[in-house]
């Protein structure tokens, strides 16, 4: 099987891990060379998109930021799944992709679109797919929250300046035991 990966950031570098564990070499695209190069160093293939869009059985969306424009959609691999880990309306245009492929209901996570010059398969609705599967994925949403109160405790509680921060390692490190000790029983 060929998988894509479009955005080479921290989901994106994830998926990455989890297709290596599964003996996939991913193709990667991102607009940022930077990011291409982390991809190759990584051991990644990278890719230009259209090459990609075009070789992939398997594609995930992990921009944030329109990673399949609605023309892109009529180049992907005939029958190839489309997959988000971000949110669909960041993703894709789906109103267009309404209006220009005609859709059927494979079963409650994949939907087929169709038009006369192809088709292909979108996951969850377009919707991200990492949050589906159980309840163990229910709990990982409990890093995103604690990470998102302390970022709001540390404004709060100093003089911060205009822009973006992030929390620091050992905040992460607190939260991460704090989670193994409750959840995992670490």
């Amino acid at each position: 099987m060929s998988c894509g990966i479009i955005g080479y950031v921290r989901l994106g570098h994830g998926i990455a891990k989890y297709l290596f564990g599964q003996n996939i070499k991913p193709l990667v695209f991102d607009v940022d060379s930077v990011k291409m190069v982390e991809a190759y160093k990584d051991g990644c293939v990278p890719a230009n998109k259209s090459n990609l869009l075009k070789s992939c059985d398997l594609i995930f969306c992990a921009t944030g930021s329109g990673s399949i424009s609605l023309s892109e959609f009529s180049i992907l691999k005939r029958g190839c799944y489309v997959a988000s880990v971000t949110s669909s309306e960041d993703e894709f245009d789906l109103l267009g992709l309404q209006n220009k492929f005609a859709e059927t209901a494979l079963n409650r996570y994949v939907t087929r679109l169709e038009n006369s010059n192809t088709y292909f398969h979108m996951l969850n609705k377009g919707d991200a797919v990492n949050f589906l599967g159980g309840d163990r994925v229910g709990d990982f949403i409990r890093l995103v929250q604690a990470e998102i109160l302390a970022g709001l405790h540390f404004i709060a509680m100093s003089d911060c300046s205009a822009g973006i921060s992030e929390v620091s390692e050992r905040t992460r490190t607190e939260i991460a035991d704090q989670f193994l000790s409750k959840y995992l029983r670490v």
